[in-house]
């Protein structure tokens, strides 16, 4: 995806060419497991769709546990467009990393809803939605309100189970152990054990900081296109 050079603009990518801006690592953090963890323990769809900028008379409670909190980090954490809300679309990242968030979300309905709309009410999963409070945010966050810039759909529509039931699905998060230490699937995956547990991370660019990464596996590496020689990520082969 590129990275910002002296002057914060992005280049040698497939967006070199467009008007990107970044501060990588300034602020914030990525997001962490532990934030994942928080948001799927959360078993109230009020701790996750919480109003996130209420004033003092808003009645209903807000929680450090909504999506819109602990999504921010990153944003801060990329910086430059992604940091200010009207410039964040800007940045191809943006998609990727609201792809990942939607991705956390429905696993969220999965484990919280799913009785509800199996057995239950299947309208449960569309029609838990804040309350409607200018004292807890401003209209064009109500349920009915437009949702902006797509015409003729409201904000609540994106609750909608049409997305997951026609449009598209989530694979699982591809995960590694002991026992399957080559399961990430991918070549830009590797399992990594550095912190004593088994997880899938992306690998490391050329010219990274590799030192003190551990792979499970001997038959792996955790550079991509290349080896870890000298704490760095450097190519296995020169070019002649």
């Amino acid at each position: 995806m590129g990275e910002e050079g002296r002057d914060g603009y992005v280049g040698e990518s497939p967006f070199k060419n467009w008007t990107i801006t970044r501060r990588v690592g300034k602020r914030g953090h990525l997001l962490r497991e532990s934030d994942i963890e928080t948001i799927l323990n959360s078993t109230r769809y009020d701790q996750i769709l919480a109003h996130t900028a209420a004033t003092a008379e808003c009645r209903t409670r807000g929680y450090w546990t909504a999506i819109e909190y602990l999504h921010e980090e990153p944003h801060l954490y990329v910086g430059g467009d992604m940091e200010h809300f009207a410039n964040a679309t800007n940045d191809p990242l943006f998609w990727n990393f609201h792809v990942m968030v939607d991705l956390i979300w429905e696993r969220w309905r999965k484990k919280n809803q799913d009785e509800l709309y199996l057995l239950k009410n299947e309208t449960e999963r569309e029609t838990q939605y804040p309350n409607n409070d200018t004292k807890c945010s401003g209209p064009e966050h109500f349920a009915e309100s437009p949702m902006i810039p797509f015409a003729g759909l409201r904000n609540i529509d994106g609750l909608s189970n049409n997305y997951t039931d026609n449009l598209y699905v989530y694979s699982e998060r591809p995960k590694c152990s002991k026992e399957r230490p080559l399961a990430c699937n991918s070549r830009y995956l590797f399992c990594d054990i550095s912190r004593g547990d088994y997880h899938c991370a992306s690998k490391i660019k050329l010219g990274g900081f590799c030192r003190g990464v551990k792979t499970a596996s001997e038959d792996e590496n955790p550079c991509y296109q290349g080896v870890c020689r000298g704490d760095i990520c450097e190519k296995e082969f020169e070019d002649d």
